[in-house]
């Protein structure tokens, strides 16, 4: 089961301390044929470092963050980084920083989010750098759906403006510069147990259908236990709401493998009731940009009809998480990066 929680309202550290807990907070941005993710993990969940220290290891001694770079369909730079070192601060005016190394996001008090990348000091070939400020169209428009889950998912900002510079250099000169002004997306996730005690498989993906209108989507199949979980949120910027559709019917067709044997569908339809009336979308990948033993993320299209208009876009990202696969020995090796631990 999952615990749901809306807008800004909702972007706080949940303290998680069990063994196999996790935390991280995501930011994406597409702009036509670019795109960035940015991750901060406090308890890496994907980590084989971690897996393999459960059930003794603790999130703090597994942190991190993810970053990862596409262009022409295709990513072109990315920087996986593991420490036991994140540092957390919050105030009562609002203000929270979240800093691993040197990349890191504050959120102010006036609420939009600067985020800094320097993936210099990874001794890599090829490192990232820039800035980013993610402004939310909606603020503080929180609604709760507690179920007594051991997860729990964050919507905080389905849509937000985002402005900012990111730029690639290989061996001390920059090759690529990236000038953005675009629409992103921010949520997090937090739990006390490990994914894979919960969890088969998920679907999950945002589309920026038009000025107005954002669609996200959350969906994974029943596992052992657990009963299938379905979650379609729409963001009005017009009337500055966020909902949670009730009675959403979701369905996954046309599956594809790709080279470790995953073959998630790649196509979403959607039904569901919207302000009385019918809402449909057609979600199809289009492009694979990420495919890996675990983890697929997609550029995604959308099709969708909300209150009687229909709206064709192309500006989605998606991804699909296989679980089981990080209790392989085999597939823990092969994704190992470097680990820095650093003494207190």
């Amino acid at each position: 089961m999952m615990n749901i929680r809306f807008g800004t309202d909702g972007d706080y550290t949940s303290h998680v301390d069990s063994s196999g807990g996790y935390e991280w907070w995501y930011f994406d941005v597409k702009q036509q044929d670019f795109a960035c993710t940015v991750i901060f993990f406090r308890g890496m969940p994907m980590s084989p470092y971690y897996i393999e220290s459960l059930p003794h290891g603790l999130p703090d001694n597994y942190c991190g963050f993810s970053i990862s770079v596409y262009k022409n369909d295709k990513k072109i730079a990315g920087c996986i980084h593991h420490t036991n070192q994140l540092a957390y601060t919050s105030n009562d005016q609002g203000e929270i920083s979240v800093y691993v190394n040197n990349c890191g996001f504050i959120r102010h008090k006036e609420g939009f989010y600067t985020i800094t990348i320097d993936t210099h000091g990874q001794d890599l070939a090829k490192g990232i750098s820039g800035s980013l400020r993610f402004t939310p169209s909606i603020y503080n428009h929180t609604h709760i759906s507690k179920q007594n889950a051991d997860h729990e998912w964050r919507l905080i900002a389905p849509t937000c403006t985002v402005s900012g510079i990111i730029t690639l250099s290989e061996y001390g000169e920059d090759i690529y510069t990236e000038s953005i002004s675009s629409m992103g997306y921010h949520d997090c996730n937090h739990g006390e147990i490990p994914l894979y005690d919960s969890y088969k498989d998920w679907y999950w993906g945002r589309i920026h259908l038009n000025d107005q209108f954002t669609l996200v989507y959350y969906h994974y199949p029943s596992y052992q236990d657990n009963p299938a979980f379905t979650c379609i949120c729409i963001e009005d910027k017009v009337l500055q709401t966020l909902e949670m559709i009730h009675d959403a019917h979701i369905t996954i067709s046309k599956p594809k493998y790709n080279l470790f044997g995953l073959h998630p569908g790649s196509m979403i339809s959607v039904e569901a009731i919207y302000h009385h009336q019918k809402c449909t979308a057609i979600i199809s990948h289009q492009k694979s940009i990420e495919s890996g033993p675990f983890y697929m993320r997609y550029y995604s299209q959308c099709i969708a009809t909300i209150q009687g208009i229909e709206i064709e876009s192309n500006n989605g990202i998606s991804e699909y998480f296989y679980a089981p696969a990080l209790q392989s020995v085999f597939i823990r090796m092969m994704i190992k990066t470097p680990i820095a631990l650093q003494n207190n």
